[in-house]
């Protein structure tokens, strides 16, 4: 698929979807008796001699990704071709840098870089895997955009967040680590690789 080991991001949820539960190393497993504080639902079952999550999902890292977005020719040259259609009498195809919203953070001195200040916006989608059962994934993706309309939307310049398997009736848990990441990037600086 994407050559990416999966397991390495693997977050565990309450099966309710109630409550994130802390990072906990494989091999503490066995040993932990934690329950969501919410519903008590516990956090693993024993299935065949093994313990496992009762859900989880994988939360990719977002830095990581914009940083290679970010370093790569054709999105910096799609950067160029966005600043240029700016400097146009609003051009209609890049609405969301004349409307409101963004106008409001320019004039708190936020986003009048596009180079170095990223605007990122996250979408949620799900889909039946099979036609018959329940199996269904569900996709937290966001776009960059510093990106130029026409290239923004384009699979290769998506930023995939997280993948979550099954049915979904709460997204607050899978958000927080998105959250939690942001924050940590918030006001900060992501710098290009040389």
């Amino acid at each position: 698929m994407l050559g990416i080991d999966l397991s390495e991001y693997e977050q565990h949820i309450c099966i309710n979807g109630c409550f994130l539960f802390p990072p906990l190393a494989r091999e503490d497993w066995g040993a932990d008796e934690s329950s969501c504080p919410t519903c008590q639902q516990p956090r693993f079952l024993l299935k065949n001699g093994k313990y496992r999550p009762q859900k989880k999902f994988y939360a990719l890292p977002v830095k990581e990704q914009i940083l290679n977005l970010l370093n790569r020719e054709d999105v910096h040259n799609s950067i160029q071709v966005l600043k240029e259609k700016l400097q146009e009498d609003h051009a209609p195809e890049v609405s969301f840098w004349n409307g409101k919203l963004a106008q409001n953070y320019q004039r708190q001195g936020i986003f009048n870089n596009l180079e170095t200040e990223v605007a990122l916006s996250i979408g949620i989608d799900g889909a039946e895997i099979f036609r018959k059962g329940s199996n269904s994934v569900t996709v937290l993706a966001g776009k960059l955009w510093n990106l130029d309309p026409a290239f923004r939307t384009k699979t290769q310049n998506l930023v995939l967040d997280s993948v979550a398997f099954g049915k979904i009736s709460n997204f607050d848990p899978y958000i927080q680590c998105l959250s939690q990441e942001l924050k940590q990037l918030e006001g900060g600086k992501i710098e290009s690789m040389p």
